[in-house]
């Protein structure tokens, strides 16, 4: 299956210089009946509501009184619908905070009203109904099940000493029903330092599948000083809409209903050992496929080490099967250490340097599995098939323009689900150095020749030669055809499979010779050639 860029969506130029992207922001963007909806904060950091007509391509925007209350990129943005009453709903600016909740008046997405004013919501700080009313809020995440009622999970407490706590909207009664605490911060764990006692779960995400059964799946992290201290990957269901939990076996772990919670001392929860100091990322994505199996999509290092500087940071794929077994593929090629190149596959942070993009992963026909990150400013996708049981990767680039903001970039599940349009919530560059607020789609087409690559020459001496090229949309590799003294001694080397990178270092086969190099891009419809580069190597 091949996305191509299909349009463009300028909703907010500009928009707030940073934080309207992060991988906190599960539900940023969702579609309902004619109408998507997608929430930000604009160049003053107030939060904004627009509202796409899929028809005619109209936006209403509204903007409300609330303003980013801190320069944080942890306060995240989501938005939910309870689908019974027709209620939008919007959480947003969290961090170990007060609950800041918008909810529209009935039949908003159900009956869209023709234009969108204030007096259509209602706030958290004033209205009766309220009662998710905990001072400490963090991750506030919104999801369904089949027949559209609403929940709600979120994080009570700090980073690495926090519980986690699910709602359940009734939409008759207009409020949130506690259903109890999902993960405790308890129990003991004698992988980090001298043990730990505490911890916070970091949720992939909440999904339920064709038969209302609820997949979870999350890290633990012992410690807010760093994500090294995060380790496994666990999982648990439900099959009562979130009251009583078991582990991928079918043993009990949990009764909410007894407050007896998900702990670290429970047996069956981890179904992939990871351990600390494997710089396995908090907060990636999951999605469940058409034969209800959850998917993964996250970051680890393939190499255990204390030492950011030996790390070796990969985009992973986890999924599970019907018998409950998990398997792991490394997307990108193992050898190729991403960080430690040239290109800026990061963001940078004021504590761990830089860390992959944790964007998202959609099924697509036939239970392909499509992840998508950018990587050095261009999105790229990753791509795998169920009939090479997700081990079978192609990379290919989206887009060659340049994208920028923070790590993680959450479509629009609803479009893709209804419509097979991957809307992605991008920021782009702006004028005079502003941001841009953006959506762009990409829809399935048939897999053309890739474009054509330019090869450069970054440095030469008598021992090494240095090429670079551009990124060619719709490559899978390259290939570069080295010629020396018109044609003698050809030698054919096949690159890029697999991997981001754009530069190679050859090794001349002797000095004072001539060299001729041309570069392919590649895939299964084709190829195109670069012109010719010709050097002298150094006598």
């Amino acid at each position: 299956m091949w996305l191509t860029l299909a349009r463009e969506i300028s909703i907010a130029d500009p928009a707030y210089e940073s934080f309207n992207n992060a991988p906190y922001d599960q539900s940023k963007v969702l579609s309902v009946g004619d109408h998507q909806y997608t929430v930000y904060w604009d160049d003053g950091g107030r939060l904004t509501l627009c509202r796409r007509n899929l028809g005619d391509e109209t936006l209403d925007k509204l903007a409300f009184p609330a303003t980013l209350t801190a320069d944080d990129s942890h306060r995240n943005v989501v938005l939910g619908v309870s689908n019974p009453d027709g209620r939008l709903h919007l959480f947003f600016d969290h961090h170990d905070d007060d609950c800041q909740w918008y909810r529209s008046v009935p039949g908003f997405t159900s009956a869209p009203p023709t234009s969108l004013t204030t007096a259509q919501f209602y706030s958290s700080t004033n209205h009766p109904d309220a009662a998710i009313d905990n001072p400490s809020v963090t991750y506030p995440r919104l999801f369904n099940d089949c027949s559209g009622t609403l929940y709600c999970v979120y994080r009570s407490g700090s980073s690495g000493n926090g519980d986690s706590l699910l709602f359940e909207f009734d939409s008759g009664a207009d409020r949130w029903q506690r259903i109890g605490r999902t993960h405790t911060s308890e129990g003991y764990y004698d992988d980090w330092a001298d043990g730990s006692s505490r911890r916070s779960a970091y949720f992939h995400d909440w999904t339920f599948d064709s038969r209302d059964r609820l997949h979870v799946t999350w890290t633990w992290r012992e410690t807010w000083q760093t994500w090294a201290s995060n380790h496994d990957l666990c999982y648990a269901y439900s099959d009562n809409y979130g009251r009583t939990f078991y582990d991928t076996t079918g043993n009990r772990l949990a009764d909410l209903t007894a407050d007896d919670p998900i702990s670290i001392d429970d047996d069956g929860h981890v179904v992939v050992e990871i351990p600390t100091n494997a710089w396995l990322i908090n907060q990636g994505a999951q999605t469940i496929d058409s034969k209800d199996r959850p998917h993964v999509f996250t970051i680890r290092s393939t190499v255990r080490t204390e030492d950011q500087d030996h790390r070796s940071l990969h985009y992973v794929h986890y999924w599970r099967e019907e018998s409950g077994t998990f398997h792991e593929s490394i997307i990108d090629v193992p050898s190729i250490r991403l960080e430690k190149t040239e290109i800026e596959p990061t963001k940078r942070d004021s504590f761990s340097q830089p860390i992959l993009n944790r964007d998202h992963l959609v099924i697509g026909p036939s239970n392909d599995c499509l992840c998508y990150m950018v990587v050095d400013g261009r999105l790229y996708c990753a791509h795998a098939t169920a009939d090479g049981r997700y081990d079978d990767w192609t990379i290919y680039a989206l887009d060659t323009d340049p994208i920028i903001g923070f790590d993680g970039r959450k479509c629009d599940g609803p479009r893709w689900r209804s419509d097979g349009v991957l809307s992605v919530p991008l920021e782009r560059p702006g004028e005079n150095g502003s941001r841009k607020f953006v959506l762009r789609e990409y829809e399935s087409t048939e897999c053309g020749v890739p474009e054509r690559p330019s090869l450069l020459v970054r440095s030469i001496s008598s021992g090494a030669i240095e090429l670079e090229w551009t990124v060619a949309k719709r490559a899978t590799g390259y290939t570069l055809v080295r010629t020396v003294d018109d044609e003698r001694r050809s030698v054919t080397r096949n690159l890029g499979v697999r991997t981001f990178s754009t530069r190679y270092t050859d090794t001349p086969p002797q000095s004072g010779c001539s060299i001729t190099y041309r570069l392919a891009a590649v895939n299964d419809a084709g190829s195109s050639v670069s012109d010719p580069v010709r050097i002298d190597v150094p006598g």
